[in-house]
């Protein structure tokens, strides 16, 4: 539940990166000027390729799609700061182009958080695909397919244990 909340508020975060970040490219005059049309192109190529490869399958497909995302919000930002310093004044597109930084930022704390939740989730799913292992383990020494050593040397490699020690004394 809270993993969906987070995927919802990175996709949204994503989106909303990428339109503020066009509609600082759009509505600056400045901005224009500072980097050409072919800039503005690419700049904006890169943003939507970078948004349409974060949903992708592929693990480093998505790492491109951030970097490309991130990379394009990050440009457009740097001219945007530089425009603030230079002109001394807050322009609207100086503050989308804020606007689409914050939302990339959201959207990297949401990943984050997610890599948290789906390795807890992987490490439960873990542990009780190793434990029913073991039970079907332990059936087969009640069964006699297996001895308890056996088992025991199983028990030690799945769940990563000391093995237990042996009754040494003398009955």
């Amino acid at each position: 539940m809270v993993a969906k909340v987070f995927k919802e508020i990175k996709f949204l975060s994503l989106l909303l990166a990428a339109v503020f970040t066009t509609i600082g490219i759009f509505i600056d005059e400045t901005l224009f000027v500072a980097l050409t049309f072919v800039g503005i192109v690419f700049s904006l190529i890169a943003l939507f390729v970078g948004l349409v490869l974060t949903f992708a399958e592929s693990k480093q497909t998505r790492g491109i799609g951030y970097a490309l995302l991130t990379a394009s919000v990050v440009a457009v930002f740097g001219v945007e700061l530089f425009n603030l310093v230079e002109g001394g004044r807050l322009q609207i597109g100086d503050v989308f182009a804020i606007l689409g930084l914050v939302f990339v930022l959201i959207a990297y704390v949401c990943l984050g958080l997610l890599k948290l939740f789906n390795a807890e989730e992987s490490a439960a799913e873990n542990l009780d695909k190793r434990v029913e292992i073991l039970k079907s383990y332990k059936e087969m020494v009640a069964e006699g397919f297996l001895t308890q050593e056996e088992f025991e040397a199983k028990r030690v490699e799945l769940l990563k244990v000391k093995p237990a020690k042996k009754d040494k004394s003398v009955k």
